[in-house]
């Protein structure tokens, strides 16, 4: 992983349309350029990439603060998906806040099939809103 940097939007855009624009269709969420390109900007200062060699292949924006740490968003190009980097990832971050003393936090869609691998790594759903599971995992 590396920091993303102001030159990362154009990836981060496309990476956004890809991952996130048939989900957000299902749960009839804006989903045009302006409204993708805000979440991209939204705790951008917390924003890495995630490389496969030298591939630019996903987006990791965790906020660390405690008491629980906000997992804002995972995103993975989508012929990533299904090859367990994203529960490989979340593992890493499970750990890494144990380590700290902090819970983890995070919103998924009801739709998205994200929340399947959330609820297989321990996390549970804690709220729910308009469409969206606000899920925490606790060590």
């Amino acid at each position: 992983m590396r920091p993303a940097i102001r030159g990362d939007l154009a990836f981060l855009l496309a990476l956004r349309r890809a991952s996130m624009g048939p989900h957000l269709q299902t749960a009839g969420r804006p989903c045009d350029e302006d409204a993708l390109l805000s979440r991209v900007h939204d705790g951008f200062e917390h924003a890495s990439i995630i490389l496969e060699g030298e591939r630019d292949i996903g987006l990791l924006k965790v906020a660390r603060r405690l008491p629980a740490w906000r997992l804002i968003q995972l995103q993975l190009l989508p012929d990533c998906h299904g090859r367990g980097l994203g529960g490989k990832l979340i593992r890493s971050l499970q750990r890494e806040a144990e380590h700290a003393g902090a819970a983890l936090e995070l919103s998924v869609l009801e739709r998205n099939p994200a929340r399947r691998l959330y609820l297989r790594l321990g996390f549970v759903d804690i709220q729910y809103a308009d469409g969206e599971f606000l899920m925490r995992w606790t060590a």
